[in-house]
């Protein structure tokens, strides 16, 4: 029997991830609904609580974001579950995923980006000089850390030898 090791390896990290993020936008679709600005305040200050209310956006975005991103979670959980399995639509899924992935990447980093744009005199006041090259060095970081798998299961699921073998798994 000579099966290849790679759908249990690449379906193994993506259920890991799904899982992480899932588990990870759930707890921050809580955060959203249930912490209120006096929490914050009880929790940093009210200095500080102010400004990651307002450098935050709006509640409805946070929300949806947060939504948004529990549904990739789940979705790269259970694509990975099928490519595990060996399931021809675990492929697809996975490619789906990624595209979905990258276009929220974009989105997000660009509001993150707007909204420090927005609030930079406000995070200069309570931060200091200089937090702008830890925030561009964060936000470059961000970008890596969440283009690195959706462009690596593009890359992958394009390989000729991987698209033969995909074709002759079970649907």
């Amino acid at each position: 029997m000579d099966e290849k090791r790679w759908p249990r390896v690449i379906g193994m990290i993506g259920i890991i991830l799904g899982a992480l993020i899932a588990i990870d936008q759930f707890d921050d679709l809580l955060l959203h609904v249930w912490w209120s600005e006096a929490d914050w305040a009880r929790f940093l200050g009210p200095d500080l609580a102010d400004l990651i209310v307002l450098a935050s956006g709006p509640t409805w975005w946070r929300v949806l974001s947060s939504i948004a991103e529990l549904c990739l979670g789940i979705l790269l959980l259970v694509a990975s579950l099928r490519v595990f399995n060996r399931r021809r639509s675990g492929a697809s899924l996975s490619k789906t995923w990624a595209w979905l992935a990258i276009a929220f990447t974009v989105v997000e980093l660009g509001t993150a980006v707007l909204l420090l744009n927005a609030w930079s005199e406000q995070l200069a006041l309570v931060a200091g000089h200089g937090w702008e090259s830890w925030v561009s060095f964060g936000l470059w970081a961000a970008l890596a850390v969440m283009l690195t798998w959706p462009l690596f299961l593009l890359f992958w699921f394009a390989r000729s030898s991987v698209r033969v073998e995909v074709e002759a798994w079970s649907e």
